[in-house]
């Protein structure tokens, strides 16, 4: 979105589901930069699943800075930087904007065999009207406030049988393909479609909704959230 991006670090995983052992992964890292232009200074924040304990909770599993200045959070904390506000519970934090509500819940990997031993998943709901936003939003979660309220449901995993490994990219439901959203660092604002810097005027939906008018866009109700599923 224009002045917020949320990169995410997957890890592979082997665990259990209903009988059977799945090889795939989870989101274990959400790094967030946001920038305040009136200021020209940045709000970074990185929420760490490896620093939950045993407990679901950890004393420094946010940290960040803000205008340069670090910071770190625990549970029932809250951290104001201009206009952002990060407020944290026992096992979640939020970051709101003028725009937007992201929320981090860390969750333990249940039936774990190998690998990270929680994870985390994502919510990510918009405080106005899409077509009020500052620019349409792009990336993976993103791109799915388009404006058409119409849901798509990309490529899934089958499981079925004793051992599943998982393939799915969310083929079908994303422009392009998972490739074009990968970032070398985790405060970065540029990949393909990034809208970071973008306008309403400047931008556009993706894809997969222009070839609806705007107008029969706006009457279509609003997505109201998206989040990261179950099982990555």
């Amino acid at each position: 979105a224009r002045d917020l991006s949320l990169n995410v670090k997957t890890e592979a995983s082997d665990f259990t589901l209903h009988g059977a052992t799945v090889h795939g992964t989870f989101l274990t890292e959400a790094h967030i930069a946001a920038y305040i232009r009136p200021s020209n200074t940045w709000m970074n924040m990185t929420y760490w699943a490896k620093e939950v304990g045993d407990g679901n909770w950890g004393w420094r599993v946010i940290n960040g800075t803000c205008a340069g200045h670090p910071f770190f959070l625990g549970p029932n904390a809250a951290k104001d930087c201009g206009p952002f506000k990060i407020v944290s519970e026992y096992a979640s934090a939020q970051l709101s904007t003028d725009e937007w509500d992201v929320r981090i819940l860390a969750r333990p990997v249940y039936n774990r065999i190998e690998g990270p031993k929680h994870r985390l998943d994502l919510s990510i709901r918009p405080r106005v009207a899409e077509r009020d936003l500052a620019a349409w939003p792009h990336g993976i979660i993103g791109q799915s406030f388009d404006g058409d309220g119409i849901a798509l449901s990309g490529k899934q995993d089958e499981y079925t049988g004793s051992e599943v490994t998982t393939s799915a990219m969310a083929e079908g439901a994303i422009e392009g393909v998972a490739a074009d959203y990968q970032v070398h660092y985790p405060y970065e604002t540029r990949f393909k479609y990034s809208r970071f810097d973008a306008t309403m005027g400047s931008s556009h939906p993706r894809a997969m909704a222009q070839d609806r008018p705007y107008a029969e866009m706006a009457k279509l109700p609003p997505t109201t959230f998206a989040s990261s599923s179950e099982v990555e």
